[in-house]
């Protein structure tokens, strides 16, 4: 014979349940392990409960005959009780949340990824579009059409009523404040609110753009520029038309801009020329560990640091003619010491050299010449 439990014993079980295995546990069908040590009240005992109370909750709402009072009801509802809801349920309970986020937010736009509030606020927009594209005959976008979500005019009108928004716009009264105290900045500092677009891109854009919907108001047209917009630019004195810069102020700009270009240039060249020099000294740190490190010249000229270059002969002081070679007496060139008195011959006439060397007066000297260098003879006087 079956051991019968009375509705608050199985309740005792399912918060036990609970508590052992956690907020949203459900317990197996065929699972017959014992919740308790001391009882045989196994899982799949809880589950026929459950499922037992859904049926009998789904009577009550429907009027019939039902095992289950509305305060067991409202004691499983604060338990978590896992209900098996049909469509209308779960809206309402989605609607109940929504109550309660305006009324602590101050408004219904939940964000998609903020909780599962979010995700269902955007099916509902989802499917209002889809009714509306099925009335009109149009083609939503992606998000309309793969939507599975159906809504009902009674409850587009209960979010109606709390001032729920079908169509969100993007809100561009916060950028606008910013591009403000920037442009009011800028105004305060340079004098004017010719913004340039290089070195301000955001704010000279905005500036332009500003200009741009002055003129659409002016005219007449639809614009998205507000009065109070409007005043708010002529109290830091913005200027509606393009101003000219003045040719002085526009050859100024460029000649400092050059100037700082200059400026950049000379700081890469000696960082450059500073990373090189260190990259060295790690090289002879590494390998040559003795080595002493060489000091730069700061502040001399480089270019009297530089060694003395020998300076250049006339080059008709190399040349020695046929007349001037004489030959050994065995008949070979032979070599001598440069003598330092070797260029006073080179500037004689070539026949008076060949007469003292004839009668063996002084020896003839050769040329500067390293690749010829400096032949002599002595000849023996004529008998």
């Amino acid at each position: 014979m079956e051991e019968t439990y009375s509705w608050h014993e199985q309740f005792y079980y399912f918060s036990l349940f609970r508590t052992l295995h956690g907020p949203d546990a459900t317990p197996g069908k065929e699972c017959h392990t014992p919740i308790d040590d001391e009882t045989y009240y196994t899982q799949a005992d809880l589950s026929a409960w459950i499922r037992e109370q859904n049926h009998s909750r789904k009577a009550f709402l429907e009027g019939k005959a039902s095992d289950i009072t509305a305060n067991q009801i409202r004691v499983l509802d604060n338990a978590s009780f896992p209900w098996i809801r049909d469509s209308s349920e779960r809206w309402d309970a989605h609607f109940r949340e929504l109550l309660e986020y305006k009324e602590k937010h101050g408004h219904c736009n939940v964000p998609r990824r903020s909780c599962k509030l979010g995700i269902w606020v955007k099916n509902q927009r989802a499917a209002y579009h889809k009714l509306c594209d099925m009335a009109t005959g149009r083609g939503g976008n992606r998000d309309v059409k793969r939507t599975t979500a159906v809504i009902t005019p009674d409850q587009i009108k209960l979010l109606t009523e709390i001032g729920f928004q079908w169509k969100l716009r993007p809100d561009h009264s916060d950028a606008w404040d910013t591009h403000y105290e920037n442009m009011k900045v800028f105004i305060m500092k340079n004098g004017h609110c010719r913004v340039s677009p290089k070195e301000f891109p955001n704010l000279g854009r905005w500036a332009c753009e500003m200009r741009n919907r002055y003129k659409e108001k002016a005219k007449g047209e639809k614009s998205r520029i507000s009065d109070e917009q409007i005043s708010k630019l002529n109290a830091i004195g913005f200027q509606w038309q393009k101003v000219t810069m003045d040719p002085e102020e526009k050859k100024r700009r460029i000649e400092e801009g050059r100037r700082k270009q200059n400026e950049k240039r000379k700081r890469e060249r000696a960082e450059n020329k500073l990373k090189k020099q260190q990259e060295i000294e790690d090289v002879l740190k590494k390998y040559l560990p003795g080595a002493k490190k060489q000091q730069p010249n700061v502040g001399m000229n480089p270019k009297k640091n530089q060694v003395a270059k020998k300076p250049k002969k006339d080059a008709g002081a190399n040349f020695k003619s046929a007349d001037q070679i004489t030959v050994g007496i065995e008949g070979k060139p032979e070599a001598k010491e440069q003598n330092m008195n070797a260029g006073a011959n080179i500037e004689k006439p070539v026949d008076q050299i060949n007469k003292e060397c004839i009668h063996g007066q002084k020896n003839l000297l050769g040329s500067n010449n390293d690749r010829v260098g400096h032949l002599w003879t002595t000849f023996p006087k004529p008998t």
